[in-house]
């Protein structure tokens, strides 16, 4: 595919600091653009509802696809799977929970029930453990979200209305809030996305590769699975996209490297370091 674990991480921080000199540009020579006033890049747009608004769903609904697609995969390919040496395997599995997990159930009972709840469930805490730290950071965290008190408590206040103590009560009351450290939400949003994405799509690819050659079969990617990975991967590049307009119109250099860092600390946990 041309692409590893390691390509849209990196590619989310050369957009970080690759942008800032043509932000910084684009604020000398030209002060008064609105991004506001131009339907892609703007807040209130199409692709930034879509993508960002419904970005758990989006995730959840591709994330679901890849991994069903993985398990049928394997029981097709059960019964050609030796029964006894199984080194070959877990040393290219590379230690990942979830691809152990499917291939002990398999092995040992056979039972394609089986097999499916216990590989549902290490995909179930994979999600949980992506999920997790975005709504804490974004969403919820015992009321106000991370990111809105830390804003609040770092100056953040609404403007004639003191009594509104946080952003987003204030926003939807249709007032300003001004001052305070804004980490980026959508900075967040589409770097972890993309990211463990990513992982999700070469992982398919190196799993189909693996089944194939254990089962000394000739190597082949259906037309199905390529299609699979190719919308995947364009998503993960919509979500790209974004960072990259947040990067030029939104946000202080800072807030957007809280929120690219946090990101990219949730993968490096759950898939590189944990390796579910």
């Amino acid at each position: 595919m041309g692409i590893n674990e390691y390509t849209f991480p990196i590619g989310f921080l050369l957009v970080l600091t690759g942008t800032e000199p043509l932000r910084l540009l684009k604020d000398a020579y030209l002060p008064d653009f609105n991004p506001k006033k131009w339907p892609l890049i703007s807040p209130d747009g199409f692709l930034n509802k879509f993508l960002a608004g419904h970005s758990f769903e989006i995730f959840t609904l591709v994330f679901i696809i890849l991994q069903t697609y993985k398990l049928i995969v394997v029981i097709k390919m059960k019964p050609l799977l030796p029964t006894s040496d199984m080194t070959q395997i877990y040393d290219c599995l590379q230690g990942s929970k979830s691809d152990v997990s499917l291939i002990d159930t398999m092995k040992d009972s056979g039972n394609k029930k089986a097999a499916t709840f216990r590989y549902s469930g290490v995909q179930m805490i994979k999600l949980a453990g992506i999920f997790m730290p975005v709504i804490t950071c974004i969403v919820w965290f015992f009321g106000p979200s991370l990111y809105e008190r830390i804003h609040r408590i770092t100056g953040g206040h609404c403007i004639g209305h003191p009594e509104t103590v946080f952003y987003r009560s204030c926003v939807s009351s249709g007032w300003r809030y001004e001052g305070g450290f804004k980490s980026s939400g959508h900075s967040l949003i589409t770097c972890t996305f993309a990211s463990a994405l990513s992982w999700e799509t070469v992982s398919l690819n190196k799993w189909i590769v693996l089944m194939n050659r254990i089962t000394e079969l000739p190597v082949r990617v259906s037309g199905s699975c390529k299609l699979l990975q190719l919308a995947s991967l364009a998503l993960c590049l919509a979500w790209l996209m974004m960072f990259t307009v947040t990067c030029m119109f939104y946000h202080s250099f800072m807030e957007r490297v809280v929120g690219t860092l946090c990101a990219l600390l949730i993968v490096y946990f759950v898939c590189f370091r944990l390796k579910l």
